[in-house]
């Protein structure tokens, strides 16, 4: 499938046998624009995919850490992968497309004939055992029939009709509850424990209470048609490295690069003499992006890892309307013309080093963005700084407990295979035919963890692990059990040793699942979003308060549409598919064809 538009198609066949800067009428002359990508992950690989298919191949990606991908780290085991960051395709977008292509698809998506769609609702959730501590089970039957009462709730966010961003999601639903409650079964604890449970599924969902996020803002989210939520064979990290290997055919990825500031305009820019691009740092590809071992969170020895990110859709126009404040006047054209070692933009790194180049797009997490408003230079206008600083950004942790499996512990034989093994142990675990657990908190009950030396609390006085509402088995590795940790829990779980953690999941587990003998994990992996400088958290949401055309504003180019030299990329910029990889890389191709249009390669 084909990401040009066919104007953009037919700019690709007229860039053959000519210069570019000929055909783009660039102020530096002869020579071909140079464009500058800070980050390196699903939407700085979208910029350099489409700027490549274009026409425009000086493109360089400055990556901080040192490898590519962003928020995406697949974690390569003895026995399979986990995944510590995004790990779903959602719908038929062109990171699917690529995954299909490449035979990157788990095996039960690869039938082109197969009707069936994964749901992306709790709807499947019909296929968990609901627990209490002490390891009370809720009835299976009371419990998928209130998950479709559940649905329909939930569900009744798209088309209302409102329009005002102050309502929130939380608002709204709870203004249902009593009809919905009505319509379940079972006791009222019970009816309370899921609709509790519902609400820290939200949280899980999309990173932010129901109360945080705008009503309107959840309804206007897409969610791509067609495959429903698919799962990749090898780990995300395999179709990213495609798609980078077809974005950057010059090699021009510089990894351990930090960018300090971003100076995007003539005044800022002047006095700067340091030289351009150092190719030492340039490395080829197949260097780069070899699967290398690296340290990771971790209690037993190193493990094999890499990793990657996501971003935006559509670059519209922002309208005249201001966001907050009164709008900022745009800066001529004309002021930009004077040369400054030719170049409009200086990308200035930790180490020293500056890049020179005529437009950068700048797709590193809001949430970094958030902490580093020094960052360019000039600040961003008005509008866009407000844009930044209402983004909601949330924070979603994984934790992987596993087990090093033995066929004694595992109650097989030695003639048994490593699946039937697996089957046995799940089924030992948790139960026949079940995939996963939900936990229930009841109101004002606080179970005694021993293991929980530490005396940190949320705002609300709770404990950490009483923010962890779901365990489930993964496909991907066979004896392990993935653990999601939301919200405010997070900073706290990722601020602990690791081998703390590591003993609360496994008295939480004999805890709920009221089996004493049932033998602990041997390590566990765990994500570390927040801690991450670069990152600060899981991804963005509409929040309650702001402006529907938050994304409009924040993709806005600077200083203005018909001279882009400063532009936003990334999933918080995304208009319809915020929070999702196919989101961020919609974004850099937006980004990327507001350059092309500047330099007259497409329509």
């Amino acid at each position: 499938m084909s990401i040009l538009t066919d104007p953009a198609a037919k700019a690709v066949q007229r860039a053959r046998g000519r210069s570019a800067m000929q055909r783009g009428g660039n102020d530096a002359g002869e020579r071909s624009p140079r464009v500058v990508v800070v980050g390196a992950g699903f939407a700085a690989v979208g910029v350099a995919k489409r700027l490549l298919q274009g026409g425009i191949t000086d493109v360089t990606l400055l990556e901080a850490r040192d490898r590519p991908g962003g928020r995406v780290q697949t974690v390569v085991l003895d026995k399979g992968f986990v995944e510590l960051g995004g790990q779903f395709l959602h719908g038929e977008t062109e990171i699917y497309e690529t995954a299909k292509r490449e035979g990157l698809l788990r095996e039960e998506s690869e039938d082109e004939d197969e009707e069936e769609e994964v749901p992306d609702t709790i709807i499947q959730y019909q296929t968990f055992t609901f627990r209490l501590p002490g390891g009370v089970a809720l009835d299976q039957q009371t419990v998928n029939h209130n998950l479709k009462v559940l649905e329909e709730l939930i569900s009744r966010n798209k088309g209302t009709g409102i329009t005002d961003v102050n309502v929130s999601l939380g608002e709204f639903l709870t203004s249902l509850y009593p009809e919905y409650m009505s319509r379940m079964v079972g006791d009222e604890q019970t009816k309370a424990l899921m609709i509790k449970w519902l609400e820290e599924w939200i949280v899980l969902d999309s990173a932010a209470r129901g109360e945080e996020q705008s009503l309107p803002g959840c309804a206007r989210y897409v969610y791509e048609q067609g495959s429903g939520v698919r799962e990749t064979r090898t780990g995300l990290w395999d179709v990213f490295q495609c798609l980078l290997h077809d974005a950057l055919p010059q090699d021009r990825l510089v990894l351990n690069k930090p960018v300090k500031t971003v100076q995007w305009n003539r005044e800022s820019a002047a006095g700067i003499v340091t030289p351009g691009i150092n190719n030492n740092h340039q490395l080829p590809l197949n260097n780069q992006l070899t699967r290398k071992v690296g340290t990771l969170a971790c209690t037993s020895a190193d493990q094999e890892s890499q990793e990657l990110k996501y971003g935006r859709t559509e670059n519209e126009d922002v309208s005249e309307q201001s966001f907050v404040g009164k709008p900022e006047a745009e800066m001529s054209p004309d002021s930009f013309k004077s040369p400054l070692s030719d170049f409009r933009v200086a990308v200035s790194c930790d180490d020293g080093e500056i890049f020179f180049a005529d437009h950068v797009v700048v797709t590193s997490s809001v949430g970094f963005l958030k902490e580093h408003p020094e960052f360019f230079i000039p600040q961003l206008p008005e509008k866009h700084q407000n844009a930044v600083k209402s983004t909601g950004f949330g924070n979603v942790a994984k934790l992987f407990l596993i087990w090093d499996m033995d066929k004694d512990m595992a109650g097989g034989s030695s003639t048994k295979s490593e699946a039937d093994i697996a089957d046995e142990w799940r089924v030992r675990m948790l139960g026949s035919d079940v995939e996963g657990m939900n936990l229930l908190w009841p109101e004002g009950v606080q179970p005694e963890i021993k293991s929980a030396r530490s005396s940190l609390r949320t705002a609300a006085g709770r404990n950490w692990y009483e923010y962890v509402c779901m365990m489930e088995f993964i496909d991907s590795y066979p004896f392990s059990l993935l653990v999601w940790v939301q919200g405010e829990a997070v900073n706290i779980m990722e601020s602990l040793p690791l081998a703390e953690v590591k003993d609360v999941m496994s008295e939480l587990l004999v805890l709920f699942l009221g089996k004493p003998d049932l033998p602990p994990p041997s390590r566990i992996i765990r994500s570390e979003w927040f801690s991450n400088p670069y990152t600060r958290g899981a991804y963005s949401y509409l929040a309650t308060g702001v402006p529907l055309n938050l994304h409009d504003v924040i993709s806005h180019p600077l200083p203005n549409s018909q001279v882009p030299v400063l532009q936003l990329a990334g999933e918080a910029c995304s208009r319809d598919h915020y929070s999702t990889a196919h989101g961020a890389l919609y974004s850099g191709h937006a980004a990327a064809d507001v350059i092309l249009r500047h330099h007259h390669l497409i329509d």
